[in-house]
């Protein structure tokens, strides 16, 4: 699908969501490159999203719906694709990975040495 396949984004499309399918990774990072997206920020709008409760962690198929709405312009997909931080305002997720309005990437979603 896609070479090379950067390791921040199989961080945040991998294990930040409980994917451990590559091949669902490619296809998300495909999907994110085809639409003008940036991989990090998606992730972490995904991840929040899946916080929120619109999907359960580890849903391959409803990552790939998420990211084919924020492509479409959808009202979902409009919330997610400004980011993770509009996204956990509208769905009432208090913990979000941002800080000044800028995603972190992290590779867990538990708290972190050096993260406060």
């Amino acid at each position: 699908m896609v070479a090379p396949l950067e390791h921040e984004t199989i961080a945040i499309m991998g294990s930040n969501l409980e994917i451990d399918d590559l091949d669902f990774i490619a296809r998300l990072n495909y999907l994110c490159n085809d639409y003008g997206l940036d991989t990090i920020e998606t992730g972490a709008a995904l991840g929040v999203s899946m916080d929120g409760g619109l999907l359960t962690f580890g849903d391959k198929e409803g990552a790939i719906r998420l990211v084919e709405e924020i492509g479409k312009v959808t009202l979902t997909g409009s919330v997610l694709g400004n980011g993770a931080k509009l996204a956990g305002k509208v769905l009432g997720v208090l913990e979000v990975p941002v800080g000044k309005g800028w995603r972190w990437l992290r590779m867990s979603r538990g708290p972190s040495k050096g993260q406060g």
